[in-house]
């Protein structure tokens, strides 16, 4: 029987993703990515004798005891990658010498942020507890929630109960108004760098939680090296990829998607097309927003982005 064949638009992490599964399962697929490499923003690029790495400070997953190490098992092997873990997370300085180190090991977390701001005791002793708590936190091993039956909801509801309390307190506080909380000016600027300022500050506190139990560590190589692994896997599955290939159009017959066309021309034709893309360049664009529904409109026409960054790498000398 004739292999079904998949287009994937995009190279990235995403991408990489979809084709590696689809691989796995018998079909036909070639991934087209407009850069050079693979790995989208999960990438890295070469200054002189410098490494400059985009993406990855930190990779959860990386600990055997984590269904996020499965999940990238299924795409790598993991247990071919060293991986190192930080034994600080940041370290914060003032103009006047003052600093306050962010340690990955509690116990060391705890009597640094209590001898640097012994003003802000109980809310410091609040956090910790919160992070000790989340050290702990079940991650999912269900399916995606439009594949788990009702039992399996049930279940994960369950398994999140004990830590429900954790999540309500810090779910709806920003990690800039949770900072203003704290007294000690270098604190509240410690706490404010964890994450990006604008997220819930539950996302900084599981990140320290996830380090201090070696969940979540610098794979060695960083980003490139590691979205290669993965794209060597796929490939060795049988499928293929084409670089500079940037996708600008979806060809459409009777509402079904069965090829695109290349920026210089280029037709290929499939059985169905994936977009590992951006969203909003899909529809608006590849797919001239003639697919688009009452809540597409309004997600992408009313919902908040995402600021812009500016990314500065500074490479140092040292003898």
């Amino acid at each position: 029987m004739e292999k079904k064949k998949v287009l994937v638009i995009g190279a990235g992490m995403g991408g990489l993703s979809a084709g590696s599964y689809l691989a796995m399962n018998g079909y036909d697929v070639e991934l087209f990515e407009m850069s050079r490499v693979a790995g989208g923003v999960c990438t890295a690029w070469h200054r002189g004798d410098f490494t400059v790495d985009l993406c990855i400070h930190w990779l959860v997953g990386t600990g055997s005891a984590s269904s996020f190490y499965n999940k990238w098992n299924e795409l790598t092997p993991m247990e071919d990658i060293e991986v190192n873990y930080l034994d600080e997370y940041i370290r914060m300085e003032d103009l006047h010498g003052n600093f306050i180190r962010v340690f990955t090991d509690i116990d060391r977390l705890q009597e640094e942020l209590l001898q640097k701001a012994p003003e802000d005791r109980q809310k410091i002793l609040e956090m910790i507890q919160a992070i000790r708590k989340l050290a702990h936190f079940p991650f999912a091993h269900s399916n995606p929630q439009e594949l788990t039956n009702l039992w399996e909801r049930a279940r994960e509801l369950v398994r999140m109960v004990p830590y429900m309390g954790v999540f309500q307190q810090y779910v709806s506080v920003s990690l800039a108004d949770y900072a203003s909380e704290f007294k000690n000016p270098l604190l509240q600027k410690t706490i404010f760098h964890l994450f990006e300022p604008d997220v819930p500050a539950i996302f900084a506190l599981l990140t320290i939680a996830w380090m201090s139990v070696h969940q979540a560590g610098y794979p060695r190589g960083g980003s490139l090296p590691f979205a290669q692994r993965i794209l060597d896997q796929f490939m060795s599955r049988g499928g293929k990829v084409r670089f500079e290939s940037k996708v600008t159009r979806i060809l459409v017959e009777e509402d079904r998607a069965v090829g695109i066309q290349l920026q210089d021309g280029t037709v290929v034709m499939g059985d169905w097309v994936v977009s590992a893309g951006d969203g909003h360049n899909t529809l608006f664009e590849l797919l001239e927003g003639k697919y688009l529904t009452k809540e597409l409109k309004t997600f992408y026409e009313k919902r908040h982005t995402f600021p812009s960054l500016v990314f500065v790498a500074l490479g140092i000398g040292r003898i």
